[in-house]
């Protein structure tokens, strides 16, 4: 069941199937709801579950894979990859609605691997669809993003994401904290609920923002030395350190709105209303758009804490 995104299902709902562009691109902020209505979309093509889809001879799934040697994810994905979408749609299909094919990350094709998805689109065997998710659009190597239909989603609002919720039966005070996380995201927000772990993560990463916000710099290169220390402990540094990151991120947008005359009274959380922690509204632009910066710089081959130090010295 996908939370949210209503709109995007009914368009989909009134079109059929037969009438569908070649490519699409779901664009959207991580967990917001992509991959959830890409595999709706694709179950509707099949006439099938969401959850039979793994195992249909049509349809094929693409993301960064995992590298042997270090166990993390690659930082692209590969033309190799690319080409298990030819041998696909090269085939005839399997039953006669054509194939589907989604890809995850897409802002992550390189040149080769994006140019061997164009020449399958150019010369398609038989009806194909594909979807691509990406949080920027702009990412995209601009010869997909031309001939793409995009489509956004958006972050949901707290009180739709909190029904969505619980109508799948979780209680009120644990979908309070996961709301409070899940910046709108409902795959983040579940997350958060079916994996307790994570929430420890946020809690800390969140308290640990207004440490470092109220810390000195030796104190924040020293936070920031611990933070990638922990996240190389893990199977998947990169992907732990967007995850505090993120969390950063929201501490600090919860500043920008009490800077803002809209945004009315400090928000809950005794953390947020230390005055170490509040900074003018040009320094919360520039802190957020020093995060951005990293947030992107994570994918190459940068030293990670010498990425979070350069963050760290806006604060």
């Amino acid at each position: 069941m996908i939370i949210g995104h209503q709109r995007l299902q009914e368009y989909f709902a009134g079109l059929a199937p037969a009438r569908w562009s070649h490519l699409y691109v779901l664009v959207g902020p991580a967990q917001v709801g992509k991959r959830a209505l890409a595999r709706q979309l694709a179950a509707r093509w099949f006439g099938i579950t969401p959850e039979k889809l793994a195992g249909h001879p049509d349809f094929c799934y693409l993301e960064r894979s995992v590298d042997a040697k270090s166990g993390e994810f690659k930082k692209e994905i590969t033309v190799a990859q690319a080409r298990q979408l030819r041998s696909l749609f090269s085939l005839r299909s399997w039953g006669e609605g054509g194939s589907v094919a989604v890809i995850d990350e897409a802002e992550r094709l390189n040149s080769e691997a994006g140019n061997a998805l164009l020449k399958i689109l150019e010369e398609p065997r038989g009806k194909l669809v594909v979807f691509l998710l990406t949080e920027s659009l702009a990412a995209l190597l601009p010869t997909i993003r031309s001939r793409a239909a995009a489509l956004y989603l958006a972050p949901l609002p707290e009180a739709e994401l909190r029904v969505g919720l619980q109508s799948q039966g979780f209680a009120a005070p644990e979908i309070d904290e996961a709301v409070a996380h899940a910046a709108g995201c409902p795959g983040r927000a579940l997350e958060f609920l079916q994996n307790p772990e994570r929430l420890k993560i946020l809690r800390a990463a969140r308290s640990g923002a207004a440490r470092l916000a109220a810390g000195s710099l030796p104190e924040r290169f020293a936070g920031a030395a611990e933070l990638v220390k922990q996240a190389e402990a893990t199977a998947d540094a990169t992907g732990y350190l967007l995850t505090v990151i993120g969390e950063w991120e929201l501490f600090w947008q919860q500043q920008l709105q009490v800077q803002l005359p809209a945004a009315g009274a400090a928000p809950a959380g005794d953390e947020l209303g230390q005055p170490a922690a509040r900074r003018s509204l040009p320094q919360l632009v520039t802190i957020l758009r020093g995060l951005e910066r990293v947030q992107s710089l994570l994918w190459t081959n940068a030293q990670r804490r010498l990425l979070l130090e350069q963050a760290l010295l806006e604060w």
